[in-house]
């Protein structure tokens, strides 16, 4: 029992320091006008987080305030020292304080801080000065800060030490001051970091030992000489300036130069990374041959004809970047000493070849950047030694077509592919049409990035026998580090991606390729989306026959053979080089009979108007039929017509009855008396709902069958009308209708038949809403939803189809009568109808499909 108060000290213990904390946390102070001043010149407008908005003597002002930091920018007809200016309610502590445009205070900066009740400011910007006075001791006076940045709008004049007071100053940074008659030496000597930009120092600048700058920033065009020697504490230095004599600290270890004319003097040189900006071959090859501890070299935007050769004195290298140097020629031995070299960058040059021995030593290169030069494909022979490279960009060259083979694949580009490459740009080589299944595998030691934009890449050959390798890798294999292409080319949407589509589809592809920008068509569609119903190709003759109309994809071939005329299916023999004919279409034509042998083995889909009308009569024994419920309901409405019924047998043997229910004999007249008086009320129901004469009108029989309805519409459409159903979507599934739509190439699951999904998205949806267009006439997958929704909604007359013209619909309403098929004519005769190009349109079809 002892544990229990022990615990509810330790509670109280922590409640007891939430509430501490809570009452001594640090809030910023709200900024209001001072009391008593008139509205005119100030008043507060709003506050926006951080932001306060004032008008102020007329102007329209806004002051950054937080905890940490307060900027404030002055108008042109306000002082820092006016006595109308916003300020805390109570001193408050603010670390960061920035004083833009405003006049130099009469007084001291310290006043100034303690007008808008802000102390303990470690940190001062005062930028774009005015220069109206000069800045002297007194401004500084009473300052506690360790930083100060100052800026002039032109050339700001200053009195010797006017700093001197800044004790604890480590960070001084000076922009367009004049220091001419102060010498570096009056500066604060607790300054670490120093910047000092047109600060007209004169022609000699020295610093002495006493002084302890680590970091020295000198831009000054006036500057010829500088001598650090007694700069004993630096470290970091960047000079910009056209230097005629430089002598470097003793222990610094990085510089930056630009526009130097001199060498780093008689001094021993220890450099690890040096920088040199607008120099000459001269002053290169001076700086290289006395820095031999080099680690990092970079020359940049410089005028370089040659990169010269190193005689031994780049042994530590590692980093070469020559950038912008308008570079010609390499000579033969300039990485000849450069044996630790793992990076070289020479892009954005004029360099047209390479030697042929220049990477005999580079044995360790890790990344070579070549890019934006005038090179040839020759140069790259050049490049085979490198068998660590890990990284290369030769993008931007004129190189012409490497692949004589019209793709990636094969030995030619083995000598600038060698096997580990992490990184691969080869941005704009001009490459043809085509990548290979081979070209998506090529092994790494690690995860490797092909950057091919910029290429013409129209398709990725990737065959059923490649997908089966990806479908047939078994879990837990061990997985190849995958290749990924990068491309931003659309590839044609057709059969030929039909696979690698397929692949993607499925799950992607593990352990072999990923295509970064997969895309296809006009709309730039990704392959991961793109109904792979859509990816075919269209055939002619002579391997099509020239009354159908013929596509292929991987899955196989479809045949519209429709209105024809034809007394007889295409002989097998004509249509044998199309491989396996999955589809066949063969409406309104002059057939009377057909035989097993007229139909392709692999056929799983035939659409011939099998019923008919008129004395036809029909055999299906011996077909493995997939029983579905809806088969069954449409086989036994046909009962008469079929010779063979009693020997017609699902897929599974059983008989097409499986559906149904079989009761004992006894029970059969009595469930036939009440299912017929049941269809009778039913039927007199509904008679009365349709009238109006009960006002219950549908929605208990819709909320009967909500219990099955998924979406509120499942829309049929031709994939080449995929833009108008995705608008569609857009639409109607957002804010206010949010209604639920069924898209194909979104919905349905990947694998099944197409025939079951059509029927499964129809019963599961209130309305089926068709997109018509010339596309949708001709599809024979769109017009077999059309024809599965028009079956059903004469079981379920509340799901009756809803047709939507489309623009791009060429025929009239007559016309198209004459063209459809005849379920869909009739519907389009006798039903209403909207059009997308109606102005009500939008306000028109959410009612249409909103439950009631």
């Amino acid at each position: 029992m002892a544990v229990l108060p022990q615990c509810m000290v330790s509670v109280w213990s922590f409640v007891l320091f939430i509430l501490y904390s809570m009452v001594h946390v640090v809030w910023p102070q709200e900024l209001v006008c001072p009391v008593g001043i008139s509205t005119d010149l100030c008043q507060h407008k709003s506050t926006s987080i951080d932001e306060y908005f004032f008008t102020i003597k007329g102007n329209d002002v806004k002051i950054l305030y937080a905890a940490r930091y307060f900027q404030f920018n002055c108008p042109a007809n306000v002082s820092l020292e006016s006595d109308f200016l916003p300020r805390l309610e109570q001193i408050s502590s603010v670390p960061r304080v920035t004083f833009t445009s405003c006049v130099l205070p009469v007084w001291s900066y310290e006043s100034v801080l303690r007008s808008f009740n802000i102390t303990n400011v470690v940190t001062l910007h005062l930028e774009k000065l005015p220069t109206h006075t000069a800045l002297t001791p007194r401004l500084f006076l009473g300052l506690n800060i360790t930083a100060l940045s100052v800026s002039g709008v032109a050339l700001l004049q200053s009195e010797v030490g006017f700093l001197e007071s800044l004790g604890s100053l480590l960070d001084l940074r000076l922009s367009n001051v004049d220091l001419s008659g102060t010498a570096l030496h009056r500066l604060p000597h607790n300054i670490i970091w120093l910047s000092l930009t047109k600060c007209y120092l004169g022609e000699v600048v020295e610093l002495l030992q006493a002084q302890r700058v680590e970091r020295l920033v000198l831009r000054d065009g006036g500057v010829r000489r500088v001598d650090l020697r007694e700069a004993v504490a630096v470290r970091d230095v960047v000079l910009a300036a056209p230097l005629l004599q430089l002598h470097l600290p003793p222990a610094v270890e990085n510089a930056t130069l630009a526009g130097v004319r001199c060498g780093p003097g008689a001094a021993p040189c220890r450099l690890r990374r040096l920088l040199l900006q607008n120099v000459t071959t001269r002053e290169v090859t001076s700086w290289v041959q006395r820095c031999d501890a080099l680690e990092s070299l970079q020359l940049d935007r410089s005028t370089l004809e040659e990169l010269p050769a190193t005689s031994g004195a780049l042994r530590a290298l590692r980093e070469l970047i020559v950038r912008r140097s308008g570079l010609r020629r390499v000579a033969p031995d300039s990485l000849a000493s450069a044996e630790q070299l793992r990076r070289l960058d020479l892009s954005f040059n004029k360099l047209v070849s390479l030697p042929k021995d220049m990477f005999a030593r580079s044995s360790r290169l890790l990344a070579l950047d070549i890019s934006h030069n005038a090179l040839s494909a020759a140069s790259l022979a050049a490049l085979a030694p490198l068998s660590t490279l890990q990284s290369l960009d030769v993008s931007y060259n004129p190189l012409g077509d490497l692949c004589p083979a019209r793709n990636l694949s094969g030995p030619e580009p083995s000598f600038y592919v060698p096997n580990g490459k992490i990184v691969l740009n080869i941005k704009r080589f001009k490459f043809e049409s085509r990548l290979s299944y081979e070209d998506l595998l090529w092994e790494r030691a690690s995860v490797t990035h092909v950057d091919l934009r910029g290429n013409p890449v129209r398709s990725i050959r990737y065959r059923r026998p490649d997908y089966e390798r990806y479908a047939n890798v078994t879990p837990g294999t061990p997985v190849v580090p995958m290749t990924t292409l990068v491309i931003d080319s659309l590839l044609e949407c057709d059969c030929g991606v039909y696979w690698f589509a397929r692949t993607l589809q499925d799950g992607g592809a593990r352990g072999a390729a990923a295509v970064e920008g997969a895309r296809c068509g006009e709309g730039g569609v990704s392959l991961a989306d793109v109904p792979l119903e859509a990816l075919v190709c269209e055939v002619g003759a002579p391997a099509c026959p020239t009354v159908c109309r013929c596509a292929v994809s991987g899955a196989g071939a479809s045949l519209g053979c429709g209105n024809a005329s034809l007394a007889a299916p295409p002989a097998r023999r004509d249509i044998s080089t199309l491989g396996p004919v999955r589809s066949l279409s063969l409406q309104h034509n002059r057939i009377e009979r057909i035989r097993a042998d007229d139909i392709p083995p692999e056929v799983t889909h035939v659409e011939s108007t099998l019923w008919g009308s008129g004395a036809r009569s029909v055999l299906l024994a011996g077909n493995p039929l997939q029983c579905s419920c809806e088969l069954v309901d449409e086989l036994l409405q046909h009962r008469e017509v079929l010779l063979d019924w009693e020997e017609v047998r699902c897929a599974d043997g059983t008989r097409p009855l499986r559906c149904l229910l079989h009761p004992g004999p006894p029970l059969m007249p009595t469930i036939a008396g009440a299912v017929l008086v049941l269809g009778v009320l039913a039927a007199i129901l509904m008679c009365l709902v349709d009238r109006g004469v009960c006002g219950w009108r549908r929605g208990g029989v819709e909320l009967a069958a909500d219990a099955e309805v998924t979406y509120d519409a499942f829309v049929s459409f031709s994939h080449h009308d995929h833009e108008y159903a995705s608008a569609l979507a857009a639409a109607l599934e957002a804010p206010p209708h949010r209604l639920r739509l069924c898209m194909h190439h979104r919905d349905w699951l990947p694998g099944e038949l197409i025939t079951d999904q059509i029927m499964r998205s129809i019963r599961r949806s209130r309305r089926t809403v068709v997109l018509l267009s010339d596309w949708f006439a001709a599809s024979s997958w769109a017009r077999a939803e059309f024809r599965s929704a028009f079956t059903h909604a004469l079981s379920s007359p509340s799901a009756r189809p809803l047709v939507v013209l489309l623009p791009s619909l060429s025929l009239d309403r007559e016309r198209l009568v004459q063209n459809l098929d005849p379920e869909l004519a009739l519907f389009v005769a006798k039903n209403t109808y909207l059009e997308w190009s109606d102005p009500a349109f939008w306000d028109k079809l959410p009612r249409a499909l909103r439950p009631s």
